[in-house]
């Protein structure tokens, strides 16, 4: 049996592996500044009410029920890696509408709508792509190993990305730094554009099928399979009431409570 290059190379000797962990790591630590700073702008800076608050976690969210299965069925027609490269591209930019539209003193509720509609939708887009992009850069055989090298670097964001984020809050402000996790995303496009290996052409018969006709066979598929559908009955109600604790939370800790330095109140939420 042949073995290819990919397969009988270690992780730790795989150069283009490694370009996508570490943008990656950078890329999820910065998220976390973005995850905690655009509801502290949102109730703090701009003072948003609670309706507000709630359209603003929802609209974040939006985007896969939206163009979920779209997403998947558009990246399976394009190579994965300008994909993960124009989302994080594209993040970068949308994000730093925050901070500059607080410097020119034209920071509104809406912009954060959009920042949040636009930034939830490309990583959507990034997510699929990396997900389907890595078997191809690893092989199957060491699929498992890269998996939790990139879900360690989650863990590790979970426990820097907090702390980070509520001391840069406090210190220069929200709106400013969300500009944190726009560079991340910077680093991130910049790393996984250094990545040589060569990605093959989406087969042509997949190119030629109909986006619709696969999106309804993705649909059928989801639902006709028990342990699929139990798996997207738990990860939509989770996401659900999450969404719901995280559009309050901010103003109960403000409001209710009179704290003044939510950032690093919530800089101790490892894990939450």
């Amino acid at each position: 049996m042949t073995i290819s290059p990919i397969e009988s190379t270690s992780l730790s000797q795989n150069p283009d592996f490694n370009k996508l962990w570490v943008g990656q790591t950078i890329s999820l630590i910065g998220s976390q500044v973005t995850l905690l700073a655009i509801p502290i702008t949102a109730a703090v800076t701009l003072g948003a009410s609670s309706p507000q608050m709630g359209f603003l976690s929802a609209i974040g969210s939006a985007p896969a029920l939206i163009f979920g299965l779209f997403a998947g069925v558009w990246v399976d027609h394009h190579k994965r890696r300008m994909v993960l490269i124009g989302s994080d591209l594209g993040r970068a930019l949308v994000l730093s509408i925050i901070p500059l539209s607080a410097i020119f003193g034209t920071l509104k509720v809406e912009v954060l709508y959009l920042v949040g509609f636009l930034a939830g939708t490309m990583g959507l887009f990034f997510n699929i792509a990396y997900r389907s992009y890595l078997p191809g850069l690893v092989g199957r055989d060491k699929l498992v190993k890269a998996n939790s090298r990139l879900e360690l670097s989650n863990s590790v964001a979970e426990i820097i990305g907090p702390g980070l984020a509520g001391g840069l809050v406090q210190i220069i402000g929200a709106p400013i730094a969300i500009a944190v996790d726009a560079f991340s995303f910077l680093i991130s496009a910049t790393s996984i554009g250094m990545i040589r290996a060569p990605e093959p052409d989406p087969s042509p018969a997949r190119i030629n099928t109909h986006l619709w006709t696969e999106m309804i066979q993705g649909w059928h598929h989801v639902f006709s399979e028990g342990r699929l559908r139990a798996l997207a009955s738990c990860i939509t109600s989770l996401s659900f009431f999450n969404a719901i604790f995280e559009s309050v939370q901010i103003l109960f800790l403000t409001r209710q409570l009179g704290l003044s330095a939510v950032g690093w109140v919530l800089s101790s939420r490892v894990g939450v």
